[in-house]
């Protein structure tokens, strides 16, 4: 079967660099910051009156005395969200920081006659010292998994608040609370004078707190609290520690609401024993829920309107409009957590990913961003057709199916071919962008549809990678004969089928000119102990449950797919084909064509081979890895990373790793760019 279509030309000479778009984003996303910083180091000077949103002009005590109050709580909610939506771990003792900060501090000052900065310090190191102690023992309860953790920190909590509440010594005042001593606080933030000086507290504590965070989420160790927040056993098998990484978020976001707790007892001049209690700690679990959770700006704009509508709702409660309304709307409107409740509801079913989410969804799944990619694709045509070719190879048990893309000008004057392998339970159509952008520059391209896959399901077993490699050198022999006249062929591999290409090199040395190996190849010994499902489901995720259902119709196995985040901006006829040859049995039972029993051989060689793993340190030809910057579901925890790379030290060696930006484990073989990036390094070595 032959046909037709028009390649994807290569990216003209002077393209603009694929870290440009990068680093534009980096400016816009500081953009908002800065223009928010100045908006709220105005207010102080702003005598604008607002009515029904302050009580007074902005720049009044009571007003600033909200606002600084808001600010306070829009940190606490960051720092809380370090632990529950940047690391998925869900604490119900984070008050206890929070209260830690405030009686420790008050406390210092009071019975070690200490200032307020050494008092402060003297909290801050204790405290961190005992975020570490208990953090170790709450994350320690691994059977129970995550709700284990939040018992733990429970329990942690309500003995910190009965020991507040009982008051032993008289130390803590019990349900009084204690009052600042203002004797060791600097004057300038004692009164109600000086109420702008403690906004300025408040702001420079959000500041701070906001730029650690943000800092630490977007740094390697933030892209490792992402991952176990998302798959914890998927960091297991790339060989992280998860313990580690989910003990460092606690310890700091610990660090952070200790700090919170010292500003607080300054903006309220005291420590209540409301800080205490896990309801505490569950207004702002609802503050990070109501702004969005693991998102920039949520659990900001969460902690700001929670205590802005606290404040207003009180008020509303007990004015005279309220009073004079009937008891059935009275009551409730008197009561502001009633009103409270409804809202949170109302916004919940509103924005299930909260406020700060709301339009995202649509510019991910079919927004502008979508757009300019289609338009590109389709803008990147060339005028000379590719033609479609698929042919068979013989191979122990049968035929290989093989997809061949060439121009009319693709193989000749002696110009190597590619030979493409694919992934785990992929196909080889979806090489289809990268091949005809390679054969519009005089490269043919065959990509088998490996043994158990596509249309290569029938071969028989016994599976594994080197069933691959035997079945790679026939298709080479057939395309390139070693003693032939042309050059030898170019051997690249996607994910599994990388570790296939470069087990093939190091199995026939000599037999390929080059490898190129994308997003995979470099493997990492599974831990000890863990099934291959359990493994494989970690590692693939979707891609793996899929083996075990059915669909209706084509169609429905689209939508199945059109969901998938990694293909998000990316859908095209090339993918729906690619689908198309994955599925065999008949409507409405249709079913993905990957035999499972070869999807298990060759995730068990993939994760705990020793010659598979081993494979790339032994590569003698020129090899590059290019790896994307985001995981299998478009997550910011990414199969390698520079650290692991560098971990692995392929710089002794011929293999060149390097990154290919904005890309995820999929979009790395469908976006232009990406495309643009791959052909390149087939073609770097073509002269050789």
């Amino acid at each position: 079967m032959t046909t037709t279509t028009a390649p994807t030309a290569e990216a003209p000479a002077g393209a603009a660099p694929a870290d440009r778009p990068r680093r534009a984003r980096r400016g816009r996303s500081w953009a908002a910051p800065v223009g928010v910083g100045v908006l709220l180091l105005t207010l102080p000077y702003s005598a604008l009156d607002i009515p029904l949103v302050l009580d007074g002009p902005v720049n009044s005590a009571g007003s600033l005395q909200l606002l600084a109050l808001c600010l306070v709580f829009a940190g606490l909610a960051l720092s809380y969200d370090l632990l529950f939506g940047r690391t998925g771990l869900l604490s119900f003792g984070h008050a206890l920081y929070i209260a830690g900060g405030a009686y420790g501090t008050q406390l210092a000052m009071t019975h070690l006659d200490l200032p307020l900065l050494p008092a402060a310090a003297l909290t801050l190191a204790a405290g961190t010292a005992a975020a570490c102690l208990l953090g170790a023992i709450s994350l320690r309860p691994l059977a129970l998994g995550g709700i284990g953790f939040a018992m733990v920190t429970l329990a942690f909590a309500q003995a910190g608040s009965i020991w507040v509440e009982r008051n032993p010594g008289g130390l803590t005042g019990g349900e009084e609370g204690l009052s600042l001593t203002a004797d060791s606080v600097p004057s300038l933030f004692v009164g109600i004078d000086n109420t702008v000086n403690v906004y300025w507290l408040a702001l420079g504590y959000l500041a701070l707190v906001a730029a650690l965070v943000w800092t630490a989420v977007a740094s390697p160790a933030g892209k490792v609290w992402q991952a176990v927040r998302d798959n914890e056993q998927r960091v297991s098998v790339l060989g992280r520690d998860p313990f580690r990484h989910k003990l460092g978020a606690f310890v700091l976001a610990s660090a952070l609401a200790l700090l919170g707790g010292i500003v607080h007892l300054l903006v309220t001049s005291g420590a209540t024993p409301e800080t205490t209690t896990a309801e505490f700690t569950l207004t702002l679990l609802v503050m990070v829920v109501l702004g969005g959770a693991g998102t920039r700006w949520g659990p900001v704009i969460g902690g700001v309107l929670f205590v802005w509508l606290d404040h207003r709702l009180t008020a509303l409660g007990v004015s005279d409009a309220v009073a004079g309304l009937p008891e059935p709307l009275a009551a409730p409107l008197s009561e502001p957590l009633v009103v409270l409740g409804v809202l949170f509801v109302l916004a919940v079913y509103a924005a299930p990913g909260g406020l700060a989410a709301l339009g995202r969804g649509r510019r991910r799944a079919g927004g502008p961003r979508g757009a300019r990619s289609a338009r590109a694709a389709r803008a990147a045509r060339a005028e000379e057709p590719v033609s479609t070719r698929e042919f068979t190879v013989r191979v122990r048990g049968g035929e290989l199916a093989v997809t061949r893309w060439s121009a009319g000008h693709a193989g000749g004057g002696g110009a190597a071919p590619l030979i493409a392998l694919h992934g785990i339970t992929a196909n080889g159509r979806y090489f289809a962008p990268l091949a005809r952008a390679l054969a519009a520059g005089g490269l043919a391209v065959y990509a088998p549809d490996l043994r158990g896959r596509g249309a290569s399901r029938d071969l028989p077993g016994p599976w594994g990678l080197a069933a691959h490699v035997a079945d790679v050198l026939a298709l080479a022999d057939a395309v390139a004969p070693p003693d032939g006249a042309g050059a030898l062929p170019v051997l690249l591999g996607h994910s599994m089928g990388a570790f296939a290409a470069a087990l093939a090199a190091t199995r026939h040395p000599g037999r390929f000119s080059r490898l190129v190996l994308v997003d995979g190849g470099l493997g990492f010994p599974a831990p000890a102990g863990s099934g291959i499902d359990s493994l494989l489901e970690a590692v693939i995720g979707p891609a793996m449950r899929r083996l075990s259902l059915t669909f209706p119709d084509r169609a429905s196995y689209h939508a199945f797919f059109r969901d998938h985040p990694a293909l998000a901006g990316h859908w095209s006829e090339d993918l729906e084909r690619y689908l198309d040859r994955d599925l065999t049995g008949t409507a409405p039972r249709l079913r993905s064509a990957c035999v499972l029993e070869a999807v298990r051989a060759d995730g068990a060689d993939v994760l705990s081979g020793a010659e598979t793993l081993a494979a790339i340190h032994r590569i003698s030809d020129p090899t590059t890895l290019l790896w994307a910057e985001r995981g299998l579901l478009d997550e910011p925890r990414a199969l390698y990373d520079a650290e692991r790379i560098a971990a692995a030290r392929l710089d002794r060696g011929p293999v060149r790793a390097e990154p290919v930006g904005d890309t995820n484990h999929y979009s790395i073989l469908l976006a232009p760019h990406a495309v643009t990036a791959v052909a390149s390094a087939v073609t770097a070595g073509r002269e050789r």
